[in-house]
Order: C-alpha cells, then structure tokens, then sequence
C-alpha cells in the first residue's frame, strides 16, 4: 500500500510540473530571475557577463563561432559532479591561456545566476526553437545541428573546439585537451596552467 501511495505521489507531483525530470528548470526561477532571461536579439560579440541569460539559437552561434579564430565552446550543468566539469571562471580562464576565445552555453538554468567574475556572457539554448524543456534533447539537437555530428561522435563530452567557426573535436576536460590546444609552451603559460589542474 505505502508503494501503490509513493507512486501514486510522483505521478500527482510530475503531472502538476512540480518535478522535472531531465528538465531544464526554467519553471524553478523566480519572477524576478525569469525576467533576467532575454530571448538574445544581438550578435553574442556585443553581449558580456551582466547579471542576465540570453537564450539563442544556433545561427547566432555560428555567426559568433565564424568572427573568432579559435574558440572553445564549454557545455555546462551546474548540477555536474565530475572533476572534469569546471567552474565557467576556471574554464574561462584556462581557455584564455591556450589564447582561445571561450563561450559557454548552461544546459540547465539551475544556479545560473551565481555564476561570476567571468567576461563571458551566460548563454542557454532558446528552448521555445525546439519545443522541449527536456535538457537532453536541447542539448543532442542543438549541438547536432552547430557541430554537423552526433553526440555519439561528441562522445557527449562538454568542451568543443571551434577553429573560424568549424568544429574540430570534443574534449572531456581541459586538462586532457591542453597539450593540443596549448599555443604557447612557455615556462609562465605551463606554471599557470598546472596551478589550475592542482
């Protein structure tokens, strides 16, 4: 009987949109959060880190991709507990030691508005384009469609390097990626760069 109740709750609770699953999170914020998210109408070059979330599509993406010569693309989710899943400040920061543009695009809104210190502005996928709040399914078509391969070929992983708007490769961390995307092997730029992988 308890189990037949339990079920019975995550049923009454999912179908009233208190719980979602894989979703992301946008029902979560508060009035005034969600009036910090803007529907990006700007190229995302004129954009910075300003306290709001601009949703976009994947156009505005490779039009901003096309002006930079190399960029590293971070997929991040707050709510990842891997090692490889930095902070955007660190991860921004590192990218700019390799002397590669960085972006990052949230997976979720969860914790967005924590996000600080960092020039980068805070982009999330325009979920209304894709008629989901499933972050799964955004982040598969979304990166489907920017990359020209499958996640499968992705491998899923977070970093994804862009040279003049072309994806390149997909990277699990970015320690694993710094002895390719590294542009300079100097005793400094090292130095720095193991005092983030500490």
């Amino acid at each position: 009987m308890k189990k037949i109740f339990i079920l019975f709750s995550c049923i009454a609770l999912t179908s009233c949109g208190l719980i979602e699953i894989n979703g992301v999170d946008y029902s979560s914020l508060t009035r005034e959060e969600k009036q910090h998210v803007l529907k990006c109408d700007k190229p995302i070059d004129s954009l910075r880190c300003d306290g709001y979330v601009y949703q976009i599509n994947v156009e505005q993406m490779k039009k901003y991709l096309q002006n930079h010569e190399d960029v590293i693309v971070y997929q991040y989710s707050s709510f990842c507990a891997s090692d490889d899943c930095i902070s955007p400040y660190a991860a921004e920061k590192i990218s700019n030691i390799f002397g590669f543009d960085f972006c990052i695009v949230a997976d979720v809104y969860t914790r967005l508005f924590w996000i600080t210190n960092i020039e980068s502005p805070i982009l999330t996928i325009d979920f209304d384009i894709y008629n989901t709040q499933n972050w799964k399914k955004l982040s598969r078509r979304f990166y489907d469609e920017l990359t020209g391969v499958t996640k499968d070929e992705r491998k899923w992983y977070r970093f994804l390097y862009f040279r003049r708007g072309e994806y390149v490769c997909s990277y699990g961390s970015l320690k694993e990626a710094q002895y390719v995307l590294r542009k300079s092997y100097d005793e400094r730029t090292s130095k720095m760069l193991d005092d983030f992988f500490k």
